[in-house]
């Protein structure tokens, strides 16, 4: 009992002491391990607490079960978003701003069309936005590159974007 209450205690400290950001998927896996292991802690100090006070015995299976549950239930989401990182899937929540941003670039003056458009997650936190353009012979590339990338900027804050431009001949 006294080896699993300072495991216990030390796996609290570490997850006060955690600096949880949200938005980092690696971050947010190592919480949900240091909680994965509080909970492991805590379970066996309460089974162990049960089974020699008040001889239940069953209690340790149930609430190791318990545990089980909380953490595989806690681990799909992360799993998830790994996965789409892995096979560069357009993150759900910015499939529509993705589907304006195209809009607006097919409207804006001198593009004759959009050849490719793609958007991926790097990582968690980190998007990359990849196009290529093709506008009228009577217009400067660099121009629209320009008011385009501002485009891209402004939609989507912080994503590393690659933006080609070529002239319709």
């Amino acid at each position: 009992l006294v080896i699993t209450a300072i495991g216990c205690c030390f796996n609290c400290l570490g997850l006060l002491f955690f600096p949880l950001d949200r938005r980092d998927l690696s971050i947010r896996t190592a919480f949900l391990h240091i909680l994965a292991n509080t909970l492991a802690s805590g379970s066996l100090f309460v089974s162990t607490a049960l089974r020699r006070f008040l001889e239940i015995y069953w209690a340790d299976v149930l609430i190791s079960a318990l545990v089980g549950m909380f953490v595989l239930a806690s681990a799909v989401p992360p799993m998830i978003l790994s996965a789409d990182c892995l096979i560069l899937r357009v993150p759900a929540a910015k499939d529509t701003a993705l589907k304006n941003l195209k809009k607006k670039v097919e409207n804006h003056s001198g593009v004759v069309f959009i050849h490719s458009i793609h958007l991926w997650s790097l990582t968690s936190s980190k998007l990359v936005l990849t196009m290529r353009i093709f506008v009228a012979d009577d217009y400067d590339p660099l121009s629209v590159k320009a008011k385009i990338r501002d485009m891209v900027m402004k939609d989507f804050q912080g994503a590393e974007s690659v933006i080609q431009v070529l002239q319709d001949h």
